[in-house]
């Protein structure tokens, strides 16, 4: 809710939104604005304080923890399928240059038998 001013207004967290937090949090890690928008009863500034207040105490670093450890394990997986990916074309690059060069040579084949028809 928000004040005269347009503030929001102190209030107090509801058992819903204390179990949403820690499923946000899981999801979007230390995004507060991401988080206080998913909960529209409270500010960025409410929701960097419930952190705050009981990270230790209810283990919210260790879900923040968590999530920074999956999100590097997702980024190398991808950095490592996008190299191997890199290889294989590097790989192709050689052969069709083979190909390539078994063309021209066929070509320059051809050229010399009709030269010496003639």
């Amino acid at each position: 809710p928000t004040t005269a001013s347009g503030r929001m207004g102190m209030t107090k967290w509801e058992k819903e939104e204390k179990q949403n937090y820690i499923l946000y949090l899981q999801q979007y890690g230390k995004d507060w604005k991401k988080i206080a928008e998913l909960i529209p009863t409270k500010s960025v500034n409410q929701v960097k304080n419930y952190y705050q207040n009981y990270k230790a105490r209810l283990g919210l670093q260790k879900i923040v923890e968590e999530r920074e450890k999956q999100k590097q394990t997702s980024v190398k997986g991808e950095t490592k399928s996008s190299k191997a990916q890199e290889k294989k074309k590097d790989a192709v690059k050689p052969k069709l240059s083979e190909q390539k060069q078994g063309e021209q040579t066929k070509a320059q084949q051809m050229k010399a038998q009709q030269q010496q028809q003639q």
